[in-house]
Order: structure tokens, then sequence, then C-alpha cells
């Protein structure tokens, strides 16, 4: 049996327990850790693709919140509305016509990627970058002059082994494929893209900031409307101060769609309808574009029907989890009310 934890900070709770041996590793294989729904917007997106509860193995359409009162009609209405997701998730996949195998591994090398140590910061970051850049122009210069050499004797006809010389010359060309990119580098130090993009990135990371907050912020103000009437004065204040916070969020996201390059993989706009919604899918917690892009993407990356492909067949699993937990309930419950009827 594996148990699946919910918590406001499950990933730092299971690192913990990894770190200092709070738990048994025979216990830790039974447990599965997760981030309650409510709190998944205030951490990073590499933790959201693992501790999501709608990422994550396992956790059906639970998201860490809710309470058992009418346990027969929650058990009802949680049937319903997964029958509903799951039926428009398989008919919209239909629609696609993608394999699910493409789609699994697909994922799983969006999660690798994603997921991928961050470069560490320092102080002398630039000083690096341009030293690495400046030991390559040497390398560079090396294979040139060697090539440069190997044709000088070829063409003086002091070739004692032309097998020899011929392979010699392969591994120089080779070697020096990236000279003509020279002209290429000292074209991006001035490139009016990549200063778009870095700008670009900057004003989403800010926009993803304010939004993490916002989450915060309601966090009080669903606690205070859950407590009690007495708690009103303080429910619209807080109501009133995330209110004042959204036009310049919304300034924000007007700003990124005039910094968004209109070539290469151009990065999604940013819709202001339902941006405050938060959905986990939403296209503000992407960074498709803002980061370097290689000649040839990834289909996860580039390939839009793809994409809309792994989240319906994320969805369809977890609705697939929730049947079988809510199938579950549902007959932990009538063996309850058959004990009790029998004690009667």
């Amino acid at each position: 049996m594996t148990v699946g934890l919910l918590y406001d900070i499950g990933c730092q709770l299971e690192w913990s327990c990894c770190k200092w041996s709070l738990l048994d590793e025979s216990i830790l294989l039974r447990i599965t850790f997760a981030v309650a729904i409510f709190h998944a917007y205030g951490h990073q997106w590499p933790c959201q693709i693992i501790y999501h509860p709608r990422k994550c193995e396992g956790f059906g359409l639970s998201d860490g919140e809710g309470s058992l009162q009418g346990f027969g009609h929650w058990l009802h209405r949680c049937w319903i509305h997964c029958q509903m997701k799951k039926n428009a998730a398989l008919d919209n996949l239909q629609d696609l016509d993608l394999d699910e195998d493409m789609l699994r591994v697909e994922w799983k090398a969006q999660i690798a990627h994603q997921t991928r140590p961050a470069p560490r910061q320092s102080r002398n970051k630039a000083a690096e970058v341009i030293t690495t850049l400046l030991a390559l122009e040497k390398t560079l210069d090396a294979h040139d002059a060697s090539v440069r050499e190997l044709e000088a004797r070829l063409h003086g006809g002091h070739v004692d082994d032309m097998v020899e010389l011929n392979l010699q010359l392969i591994d120089a060309h080779l070697s020096a494929l990236g000279v003509e990119d020279k002209a290429e580098l000292e074209k991006m130090k001035k490139d009016i893209y990549f200063t778009a993009r870095l700008n670009a990135r900057a004003v989403k990371t800010h926009i993803q900031d304010c939004l993490h907050q916002q989450k915060f912020e309601l966090e009080r103000l669903e606690r205070s409307y859950r407590a009690s009437i007495n708690a009103e004065k303080l429910h619209a204040n807080t109501q009133h101060s995330i209110k004042h916070c959204e036009p310049s969020i919304l300034k924000l996201v007007s700003t990124y769609n005039g910094l968004a390059p209109p070539f290469a993989i151009p990065p999604h706009s940013i819709l202001r309808d339902g941006i405050f919604q938060l959905n986990v899918d939403d296209n503000i917690w992407q960074d498709i574009g803002l980061d370097d892009a290689t000649l040839n993407p990834p289909v996860w990356l580039s390939d839009e029907a793809v994409r809309n492909g792994i989240w319906l067949q994320l969805e369809v699993d977890r609705c697939f989890e929730e049947e079988a937990r809510l199938m579950r309930e549902r007959s932990v419950m009538q063996e309850w009310i058959l004990t009790e009827w029998e004690g009667i």
C-alpha cells in the first residue's frame, strides 16, 4: 500500500526525510509526497512538474482541500465531476489523433529537461563567459592554422603518406566547423532579438512573482471566508488589497506581449482574461522561446498539438485514478454502513 501525502511544502518535507533520515527507507518507499494545489503556485515550475498533484501519479483529482461533511453527497459530486473531465479530455485526445506512447515519452523528456539543475550564480559570471569565448576563439584560430599548414604541405608536394594527410585534413575541418560562426557571434552581441528576449524574460519573471504573492494573499482571504461572519471586515480589506494589485500585473502583461520576439520559437503571449485563475498549465508558467533554443527544438516544446496532448493525457490518467479512488471510498462507506446497521 502507498500513502499519498499532500502538504504545503511536501517537496521540502520529502527532501528533509531523505537528508536527515527522519523515516526509514522502507517507509519512504510507501509514501508519495505532493504539494496541495492551493500552495503549488508558490513553488517554482521544476517543483510543480514533480509535486503538483495534477502532474503526480496516484492523486487523481485530489487537491488537499475540503472536509468530510456530507460524505455521500461529496462522493456523488466528485464522481460526476470526474466523468465530465474524463469524457471531455478523451474527446479532445481523439480529435488530436496522437499516439499515447509518444505523448508519454515526450512528457518524460519534458520532465528531464525542465528539472535539470540550474546554473550556479557567480559575481564573475560575465567574466567567465568572456574567458570561455576567448578560449574558443583561440582554439578555432589554432585549428584554422592547422588546416592551412596541411593544405600547404599538400600543394608543395611534401607528403609521404597521402592517406594520413587526408585523415588529418578531415579532423582539422571537423574541428574548425565553427569558424564561420565568428561573424554570427559579433552579430549576437548587438542583436535586437536577444535584447528583446532577455527583457521579455525579466518582465515575465516579475509577473510570476506578483502572481505568487497574490496567491498567498488569497490564502488569507479564503481563511477569513471560512472562519466566520465576524471576519467580514478582514475579508473586504483583503479583497480590496488584492484588487488594488491587479492593474500593475495587467500592465506587465501588456509590456511582455509587446516584447515577445516575432521569430525563432515565439514565446506564447499571455492572455489578460483568466490570468488570476492561476491554472497550472497557463502560458504564464511556460518559458517557451525565452531560453536558449536549439535549431531542432524538442516536440514537447515546439508542437502545440503535442503540448495539448500531453496535458490531456495527464488529465485522463488523473481521472482514471480518481475513479478507482472513489470506488474504494464508496466500498468503505458501504461496509461501514452495513456494520453500523448490524449493530442496531
